[in-house]
């Protein structure tokens, strides 16, 4: 076995102090571009809104942390965890017991994995020092340090920043157990890290077989200890499949039906290669793929078997039926289109090798170009480039050993294994989506293959060999320059980037942004999704008249939108335009008949005009369609309370707070109508609920004060009268304000503060 030379003698001070200078420096670096990203990250509105997958993880990290304490935790979405697992649950799990130790602070789970991502940084330097020597440590820790994505990752809640450290930690284990050290200890070791990379994308599965094929080959025939060796082995195996085994069990014991860890797998693989897509995005959702009736997302898996069980007409189908449907789906492709899977495998495999950074899920593209911080940072080629030299001298190494009949090193074998990891990221690029993000995982292997190539630099320049140094360099090079020409055509959605900002500032309540994202989107396309957003911002903002003609250019690219129509039909009716309205929902509902809101918008216009049966049969029949229809429920609440029916009133608005306990309308009227039926300490619950969940509505706090008033408590009354009274006042509702003063005067004279703002009022011209 030949011993592994270091580049510099061992009792060279001054070259040891030089390169731990050269380390210090760029952890220092590597330290300054996270913080300086950071400070730009939080200016930017998806850090306080997080929208698609960010906004998945977390709602799901959230929930689950309610699970385990029991109290609300703010959220921006609900996800129902009452079906299987749709993703690997190891990334919600983690960000659950962040956000238990931080309170749910979205910033203390980024700093968490800024501080991983500084791990990984030394854990790939210390590695790659070992396998290659100090020139290939240093080229991999200032790679790790200064990696754009690198950087962008560890600070989005999607997972990859702590994936790139379960990474390098695995490798380092693997090492130290391949050179004998503790290798019982080691080997389990690695076992739980392989685990908790399936639980955070499972593709990392194939880690396991992968690493035990290495093992056979490469480790166990040397170790000092065969035995101890083994039982690594052994370790390695049930540890890194027991997570998976049991979040299998889990979703079983849920189910009732034998599924494995999570059900997204084969339903990516169906998007991924449907007609419809190139590859790299798929236009349509799993859902309208397969037909579904109903509207249903991956946030409700249980409501997703729903329509798909009404779609397929058996209430008797469970989820490894869906999951066996979209199979045969993908088989079918194979069978009756195998030229379009060749093409866009052959596709993907041309994008993985290209500059792009391909969108999936964010345009993060822009993100890049946008940072003063990431602008500046390497790209693709600069891993790339190196990792294929360093490829090119491993085959020549192992080639050499083959032609003597020796082992390879310890250090030429685990940088094989580092190779053989790459490729198996770019195959199930290849297989499934190709997007920058699912590139990570292959990139943090890439730079340790590639200090080989480095080292083997360092090693010709201190020879003075400067022939082979200029064909190493020359190829280097080349390769670089190479990898920067596109090999497949693919460009970056610039109105997609904007359309998604303009969400999140939405979601954080700055229209006047939001707005301007929206128009910088219509800019670059003039039928983008940020006309129908845009139409909704001008709607909610009551400019009726402009979001009619935004929706009505809207019909043009998005007729198949069904908020389109409903919105349409809702400005109309805002604007008094009643019968434009009723023919915009009426239609509609005969395009979409599945659609609940057209009925229930119908319906209040029926209401409305004091038609109660012609009312009623349209909430019923959105009823029909989705028995937990929040708005249906209120509806029908709403239409027995014009009846002075307060009894049936009652009834429907129980369901519809049952339906959607953060329906504040709903507890409102349901606290309201408990108040007329002469209980009013049955209506303090409902209501405090209201006023939680919307603490600047006056309707429920004064409801609330009622109540209360009622039971005696009128000190508790009076903060909810003066609190309403105070938003009255600022909002020049002169009158409504005296009425909550005097009514906190008529139990309580001496309170000061009523007794100022009458006199304030009273005073006022």
């Amino acid at each position: 076995m030949r011993r592994e030379v270091p580049e510099v003698p061992a009792a060279s001070t001054p070259w040891r102090r030089a390169e731990w200078a050269a380390a210090a420096a760029i952890l220092l670096l590597a330290v300054f571009l996270r913080v300086s990203y950071f400070s730009e990250r939080v200016a930017q509105p998806d850090f306080s809104h997080p929208i698609h997958d960010p906004l998945y993880f977390d709602s799901w990290g959230r929930t689950l942390a309610e699970s385990i304490t029991g109290r609300p935790m703010e959220k921006f979405s609900e996800i129902n965890l009452n079906g299987p697992y749709g993703s690997p649950p190891g990334y919600p799990w983690f960000l659950c017991f962040v956000y238990l130790l931080s309170g749910g602070s979205y910033k203390f789970a980024v700093w968490v994995q800024i501080l991983l991502g500084l791990a990984s940084c030394v854990l790939a330097w210390r590695l790659a020092r070992r396998l290659t020597g100090p020139a290939g440590g240093l080229f991999t820790l200032f790679g790790f340090s200064t990696y754009w994505i690198f950087v962008y990752y560890e600070q989005e809640l999607q997972g990859w920043g702590l994936l790139v450290f379960c990474t390098v930690l695995l490798f380092t284990l693997i090492g130290a157990w391949a050179r004998g050290v503790r290798p019982v200890v080691m080997g389990a070791a690695a076992g739980v890290v392989a685990g908790c990379m399936a639980m955070l994308r499972g593709e990392m599965m194939l880690a396991v077989p992968l690493v035990l094929a290495w093992w056979a080959v490469f480790v166990v025939w040397r170790a000092p200890s065969r035995w101890q060796s083994l039982a690594g082995a052994a370790l390695f195996f049930l540890l890194a499949m027991l997570p998976v085994w049991a979040a299998g069990a889990r979703n079983t014991r849920v189910t009732g039906e034998s599924l494995s860890m999570s059900v997204n797998g084969v339903g990516n693989l169906y998007l991924a290669n449907n007609l419809s897509t190139d590859g790299t995005f798929a236009d349509q959702d799993l859902g309208s793929l397969l037909g579904l009736t109903e509207p249903a997302n991956g946030y409700d898996l249980p409501k997703y078997l729903e329509a798909y069980r009404k779609t397929k007409g058996d209430a008797r189908l469970g989820y490894g039926d869906l999951l066996n449907d979209v199979r045969d789906r993908f088989m079918g492709l194979l069978r009756e289109h195998p030229g379009h899977i060749v093409r866009l495998f052959w596709r993907k495999a041309r994008l993985f090798w290209s500059p792009w950074e391909v969108a999936s899920n964010k345009e993060v593209w822009f993100d890049r170009e946008f940072s003063p911080t990431l602008s500046r940072l390497p790209l693709f080629p600069f891993a790339a480039a190196p990792f294929l030299c360093g490829l090119g001298l491993l085959a020549l190494r192992l080639r050499e050993s083959l032609r003597a009949r020796r082992m390879p090193s310890g250090g030429e074998a685990l940088l094989l294994l580092f190779a053989l990891h790459v490729l198996a990221c770019f195959a199930v690029c290849v297989v499934f989506i190709m997007a920058a993000r699912f590139r990570v995982p292959a990139i943090a292997a890439m730079f340790p293959v590639g200090a080989l190539a480095v080292s083997e630099a360092a090693r010709l320049v201190r020879a003075r060999a400067w022939r082979p140094l200029g064909l190493l360099a020359g190829a280097c090079l080349g390769l670089f320059l190479l990898l920067h020409i596109p090999l497949a055509r693919y460009e970056n959605q610039r109105h997609i980037w904007h359309t998604d900002r303009g969400l999140a500032y939405a979601g954080i309540g700055d229209a006047a942004n939001a707005e301007a994202e929206y128009l910088e989107a219509l800019k670059d396309d003039p039928v983008s999704p940020a006309l129908v957003e845009l139409a909704h911002l001008r709607a909610a903002a009551g400019r009726h008249a402009e979001a009619v003609e935004m929706y009505r250019r809207a019909m043009e690219g998005h007729a198949g939108d069904d908020g389109v129509w409903n919105g349409l039909g809702h400005s109309l009716l805002q604007l008094g335009r009643k019968e434009e309205a009723r023919n915009v929902f009426a239609e509609a509902i005969r395009r979409f008949p599945l659609f609940t809101l057209p009925l229930n918008n119908l319906g209040n216009i029926y209401a409305d005009e004091g038609k109660g049966a012609e009312a009623a049969e349209c909430y019923l029949r959105a009823l029909e369609i989705d028995p937990a229809d929040r708005f249906a429920l209120y509806n029908l609440g709403r239409l027995a309370a014009l009846g002075g029916r307060w009894d049936g009133a009652r009834e429907w608005f129980e369901k519809a707070v049952a339906a959607a306990p953060e329906y504040t309308e709903a507890q409102n009227y349901l606290g309201y109508a408990l108040i007329r039926l002469g209980r009013p300490g049955d209506a303090v619950a409902p209501l405090e609920a209201a006023v939680r969940l919307d603490p600047a509505g006056t309707l429920q706090r004064v409801n609330l004060a009622d109540a209360l008033d009622l039971l005696g408590r009128h000190k508790e009354a009076a903060v909810h009268y003066l609190a309403a009274a105070t938003v009255f006042e600022a909002a020049g509702e002169r009158e409504l304000a005296l009425r909550q003063y005097r009514r906190v005067l008529e139990r309580l004279p001496e309170n000061a503060e009523a007794r100022a703002g009458l006199g304030r009022l009273r005073g006022a011209p």
